[in-house]
């Protein structure tokens, strides 16, 4: 994956807590701290949309830390980020993972501690109030989509046919 500019923007891959790499979007203009905000990717791993989505915060005003939550999985990557294979996260899996990225954004010099807020799109939907019922110092939780995928692998349809 290569990081593209983005206008408004300092971006960078990070690695924090238990070998979590995320992407982190600090504003340009400002003089900070800054609110923040950390999201969740949707099934497909840490992609390209995240990334983007992550760096328009920054664009506003806000620091954004997308973690990738299978930075400690060995599997095939490359097969969930295609949408051929799941990658199930437990709840401590969860929690763990997105209170490593607020405890590295509570220390960042960069962020207003007391105005940081998680958010979740598909998979990651309900991932904001899972990391919420055990970190109360989350000031917002967003819930873009609450979906679980299950243990099963998807297959894909190459051609449809009625008989």
């Amino acid at each position: 994956m290569t990081l593209a500019r983005y206008p408004g923007a300092r971006t960078s891959m990070v690695t924090f807590g238990d070998r979590v790499s995320g992407f982190l979007a600090i504003p340009e203009t400002g003089t900070g701290p800054f609110g923040a905000v950390i999201l969740g990717h949707e099934r497909y791993g840490l992609v390209q949309h995240t990334i983007d989505l992550t760096a328009k915060f920054a664009q506003h005003g806000y620091v954004g830390l997308a973690p990738d939550m299978l930075s400690r999985w060995d599997g095939d990557k490359a097969a969930v980020a295609r949408g051929d294979l799941s990658a199930p996260l437990s709840d401590s899996e969860i929690r763990a993972y997105m209170g490593e990225s607020l405890d590295f954004l509570m220390a960042h010099p960069q962020v207003q501690r007391d105005r940081i807020a998680a958010m979740g799109v598909c998979q990651s939907g309900s991932y904001p109030l899972l990391l919420n019922s055990v970190r109360p110092e989350i000031a917002a939780n967003v819930v873009m989509e609450s979906g679980r995928v299950e243990h099963q692998p998807t297959r894909r349809m190459n051609r449809f046919s009625v008989g």
